[in-house]
């Protein structure tokens, strides 16, 4: 299987960005990309991007258009084009 390298996520480019000092839990649904760089637990729903950076700690099910995983997750993914 061949290696997809992902682009480096501009933070500037992004409308909203969970701070390494967030703990979050619930559930966060949203329409423009995510950056989520804190811990969050629980469910995560949307139709646009979702990142998680190397800092992040995601224990929930998420459910997006494309999912990029750099950190830790446990819970089900599910990205309608791409994880």
């Amino acid at each position: 299987m061949a290696e997809l390298r992902v682009r480096t996520i501009d933070e500037s480019e992004l409308d909203t960005v969970l701070a390494e000092d967030i703990d979050f839990e619930g559930t966060i649904e949203f329409v423009e990309p995510l950056l989520v760089k804190g811990a969050v637990q629980g469910e995560i729903r949307s139709t646009s991007d979702l990142f998680i950076a190397e800092s992040a700690r995601v224990n929930a099910d998420v459910q997006a258009g494309r999912v990029t995983v750099k950190g830790a997750v446990r819970g089900d993914v599910d990205a309608a084009e791409r994880i």
